[in-house]
């Protein structure tokens, strides 16, 4: 579990950036911002998300792009316990993605959500 625990690290310390064009897009397709404006009546642009990527190795960066078992139910794992377990909304406002394409994982959240750090403990 210790990776578990470096991605967790990376999620509360790792500077976020602005969304890109093509990440914004992505989210897009994938139905978050449509979540958000269920849940929250308000229609959120690019200038609103910020993302990190993941520091994983070349293994782990493979076993995303090439689909291997165990690098994909570990990462689906991680995935789950950020957006259902970690933050206290119905709506997750920070959700994480594997991107297979480039084999790497992203995490995108809304500029003004917090997440607290005790709240995982």
């Amino acid at each position: 579990m210790e990776i578990f625990n470096e991605l967790l690290e990376q999620i509360y310390d790792n500077p976020y950036k602005k969304v890109t064009f093509s990440i914004f897009n992505f989210i897009e397709n994938d139905g978050f911002i449509d979540e958000l404006f269920c849940a929250d009546k308000t229609r959120y642009g690019i200038d609103d998300f910020e993302y990190i990527k993941f520091s994983i190795d070349d293994k782990q960066k493979n076993g995303i792009k090439y689909s291997k078992r165990e690098y994909t139910r570990y990462f689906k794992a991680f995935k789950e316990y950020v957006e259902k377990d970690l933050q206290q909304t119905a709506i997750p406002r920070l959700k994480v993605y594997l991107i297979k394409e480039s084999g790497s994982l992203i995490a995108v959240k809304l500029s003004s959500f917090k997440l607290d750090k005790t709240s995982d403990k």
